[in-house]
């Protein structure tokens, strides 16, 4: 986990930075990474397409109902 105040990277389990002594508790509930649903890249866009298609076509093993 990186440390809001001076950027000083830490495990996860701490509670303060081990560099300033910040409290790390106020991130650790914070969402990492991206938080919006974005367009796919273009480089799997046909991948993803084939996968939906087939999907659709046996909609049994994406449940995982059997026939």
């Amino acid at each position: 986990m990186r440390c809001p105040k001076c950027d000083y990277i830490s495990f996860d389990d701490q509670q303060s930075c081990g560099q300033c002594g910040s409290d790390l508790l106020e991130m650790a509930g914070r969402p990492a990474g991206t938080v919006f649903a974005g367009p796919a890249p273009a480089f799997l866009t046909g991948a993803l397409a084939e996968e939906e298609a087939r999907d659709q076509d046996n909609p049994a093993e994406v449940t995982g109902e059997k026939p």
